[in-house]
């Protein structure tokens, strides 16, 4: 694995789940408990938005495999979205020091029965940290990889929040992929006058499947 400067605990583990706020920051400067994945190698404790001294996920892969990792309900991040009000989520993406040409989804819903990821996908510049916002007000920009229901149905039950890599068309099983990204600063954002699946800088991207 490429040498990045290192990790705190990587164990995810039961707790109780905090209610949601809107305005709440995940600045990855705390504990690792509630995120996971097969991608998921822990977090960082330097190198994020804010630079020396401030966290971030760091998720990767030193082998071709599914890449992405998630946080859960015992995070204060993901639960019910509608009851709290939170109508998006902003997060800054890095692909770190070199560009893996890696393509990330946001998912969201419950896991097992009715879950979600963004039709559209982001290509972070390597090497940059780039905010990016999407919209839970508008179904259209959200694709189901799991189960059935309502969009609105997921976000009401909604067991996690998931950054993984995937090719377009969007379907359950992800492309694989070897490379390393890493995720800070999510945002749960109130109702905005308007909200849409955008980058701050940076673009999206739709790649044919490989």
């Amino acid at each position: 694995m490429r040498s990045i400067s290192w990790v705190i605990a990587c164990a995810v583990s039961a707790g109780a789940a905090s209610a949601q706020t809107v305005g709440l920051v995940e600045d990855f400067n705390g504990s690792s408990i509630g995120f996971g994945g097969g991608g998921f190698q822990g977090l960082v404790e330097t190198g994020g938005v804010g630079g020396d001294g401030d966290g971030y996920m760091l998720i990767g892969r030193d082998i071709v495999a599914n890449l992405g990792a998630y946080a859960t309900s015992f995070t204060d991040i993901v639960g019910n979205f509608q009851e709290a009000g939170v109508t998006g989520v902003s997060f800054y993406l890095n692909e770190l020091d070199v560009d893996d040409n890696l393509e990330i989804h946001v998912g969201v819903g419950n896991n097992f029965s009715n879950f979600w990821t963004t039709t559209i996908g982001f290509d972070p510049e390597a090497g940059t940290w780039t905010r990016y916002t999407v919209d839970f007000t508008d179904e259209s920009q959200w694709t189901r990889i799991i189960g059935g229901g309502t969009f609105q149905n997921a976000l009401a039950t909604a067991d996690r929040l998931l950054f993984r890599h995937d090719l377009s068309p969007i379907e359950r099983n992800p492309d694989p992929a070897q490379g390393f990204f890493g995720v800070d600063r999510i945002t749960l954002l109130p109702a905005p006058s308007s909200v849409v699946l955008l980058a701050s800088a940076g673009f999206f991207v739709t790649r044919r499947r490989r």
